[in-house]
Order: structure tokens, then sequence, then C-alpha cells
């Protein structure tokens, strides 16, 4: 299963130093939707072989991703609520109007807004771990208006 070469997800952006927490969040955002169709079309293909995602490159694949934006902590792999782990995460985000508050120097928030009529918002955390800014947590609005922890 050569189909999830990290390079295939990760932009050819400005060294990781240069980029803010919106660049970093939008940059997270088209790695995951990349992936996650890789993964959408790869099983599609190999209905009989689905499960080989979650222990092969596509997990690999994602693994790294993690590493590149998000801060270093254990990440569980499967989702709870949403079938194949390849469904929900940030694939249905809208990265067009995504807005940005900076809480102070080293800590960040982005928002991203909501794709009528299904898909939520999204509330990326960021802290800037020395140079660089990471996603540390992220919260979806739920249909009730009330913002939920999500796992990226």
């Amino acid at each position: 299963m050569d189909d999830f070469e990290l390079s295939r997800y990760l932009q050819a952006s400005p060294d990781a130093t240069q980029r803010g927490p919106l660049e970093t969040v939008l940059a997270y955002i088209a790695a995951f939707q990349a992936w996650s169709r890789d993964c959408h079309h790869w099983a599609r293909h190999h209905r009989e072989r689905v499960a080989e995602l979650q222990s092969g490159p596509a997990r690999d694949a994602l693994r790294q991703i993690q590493q590149v934006y998000c801060t270093l902590k254990h990440r569980p792999f499967q989702r709870d609520s949403s079938g194949y782990y390849f469904y929900g995460g940030t694939a249905d985000a809208n990265p067009d109007g995504a807005q940005l508050t900076q809480q102070d120097k080293r800590s960040a928030t982005v928002q991203t807004l909501r794709r009528p009529p299904h898909a939520p918002a999204f509330r990326f955390s960021l802290k800037k771990q020395g140079q660089v800014w990471r996603i540390c947590s992220l919260e979806r609005l739920n249909g009730c208006g009330t913002w939920e922890a999500d796992r990226l």
C-alpha cells in the first residue's frame, strides 16, 4: 500500500517556524482532508481489505501528519462514534473564512465556519512550542450550539 506516502499530504509551505497559528490549522485541515479522501478511495477499491487501513500505511501516515501539526501526545486512532476510523475528524471542516483569536504570545484559537447543511464548525486550540505553533486540542460545535471536545 504505497498509496499513503507522507509527501502527498504535507504542503510545500514555509518552514514550520515561519507558519503562524492560522496557517498551521489550514495546512493540517488540507493534509487530513487529502488523507481522508485517499482512505475513502482505497476502501472503495479494496472493500474486502478495509481493516488493513487501521494497521498499515494509512495509520502511519496519519500519525506522521499529527507529528508535524499537533502537540506530541498519545492520540487514540479509533474514533468512538463514527463507523470506520476515517469518517469524522476534520474531513468536513470548512477552511474558508477561518478566524484566528490570539490569547497571548504562546496560545491561540482558530475557528472554522459551519458548512451547511450538516458539517459542524470546529475550534482548534494551539500552543507555541519553541518556535513552532502546534494544535493541542479540537472542539466541534454540536447541533445545540455547545462546543464538545473532539479527537484530532
